[in-house]
């Protein structure tokens, strides 16, 4: 049987062949530097001589091809993110992920071809590729302040495009576990973007079309992955996963709360279908058997109470 990265990889160079000058260029960089933190994309771009608007959007363009993954790490406490400018904290080229170097000698020429290729069409650009160790000057704001500028001026559905492809970003051979955490955050960062975008601009449809979606595939991933294989799961990993739960549903109340404060009003049947999620989850959360069960379905529901009508 073919190892499931073959034909992964496959796809990967089908898409590579595709993109566009500044997709290549912005993919050059991941191919040679394998991982980029969000901070380092301020060096990626005067060093590509790419906007930062357009490098952000050409970044996002990488994700929905699964040329890129996103890595977002779940924070302690979501309810931080309420004032923040959403976004991932870490980016991996695809073949550093599926470690493209334990491969056969004929995978790793052609994936080197291309980036020969890359190079060539790029050379006056890449004449210094050691864009993170070159001296740099952090404008004021920083990339977050980048980030907040291309939140502005992208059109809502190209970032709901986004929001509602994280799901689809496959890993081949990745491990139930890390599959399962790798979808959780996602719902969180997605809830994230969608709240941010909606409260940035006054308009409650972000929130109206990504929360159920979300959550739905926040409830299947449960149902479906961990409780229909919880005998692959330690206590731990189950009381960690279930917190997290949680904290997903309670910031679904929370932004929804602060939303309507900032002048969104969220309908009554969207308000019922977001509760309706909810109330499913803590049935799911109840299987999940958490040692701290009553503490989770106490917050959440405190949480609920916000956006009852």
């Amino acid at each position: 049987m073919e190892d499931p990265r073959i034909e992964f990889l496959k796809r990967m160079l089908d898409e590579l062949r595709r993109l566009t000058s500044m997709e290549k260029k912005l993919m050059l960089a991941f191919l040679e530097h394998k991982s980029v933190k969000i901070k380092q994309l301020l060096s990626l771009s005067r060093t590509y001589g790419i906007s930062g608007i357009d490098l952000l959007r050409t970044l996002i363009s990488l994700m929905n091809r699964n040329l890129v993954i996103p890595v977002f790490y779940f924070p302690e406490d979501t309810g931080a993110l309420l004032t923040r400018v959403p976004f991932a904290n870490l980016f991996l080229s695809f073949d550093h992920v599926i470690d493209v170097s334990s491969l056969s000698r004929r995978w790793r020429d052609k994936l080197e071809g291309i980036i020969n290729e890359f190079k060539r069409e790029c050379e006056e650009s890449i004449a210094d590729i050691g864009i993170f160790t070159r001296p740099t000057i952090t404008p004021k704001g920083g990339i977050w302040a980048i980030v907040r500028k291309f939140y502005e001026s992208a059109r809502p559905r190209e970032i709901l495009d986004h929001i509602m492809r994280l799901h689809s970003i496959h890993i081949p051979n990745e491990n139930i576990r890390d599959n399962v955490t790798r979808m959780i955050s996602y719902t969180l960062l997605g809830l994230w973007m969608a709240y941010y975008l909606a409260t940035s601009r006054s308009d409650a449809d972000p929130i109206k079309l990504a929360y159920p979606q979300l959550l739905a595939k926040l409830n299947e991933t449960i149902e479906s992955k961990v409780l229909k294989n919880i005998i692959m799961f330690d206590r731990e990993y189950l009381d960690r996963t279930s917190e997290r739960f949680a904290k997903i549903f309670c910031f679904v109340c929370d932004s929804i709360n602060e939303a309507y404060f900032s002048g969104i009003e969220i309908e009554k049947n969207l308000s019922e279908k977001i509760i309706g999620l909810i109330s499913r989850g803590l049935v799911l959360l109840e299987k999940l058997k958490p040692r701290n069960l009553q503490e989770l379905k106490q917050s959440i529901e405190r949480s609920k109470r916000k956006i009852q009508y």
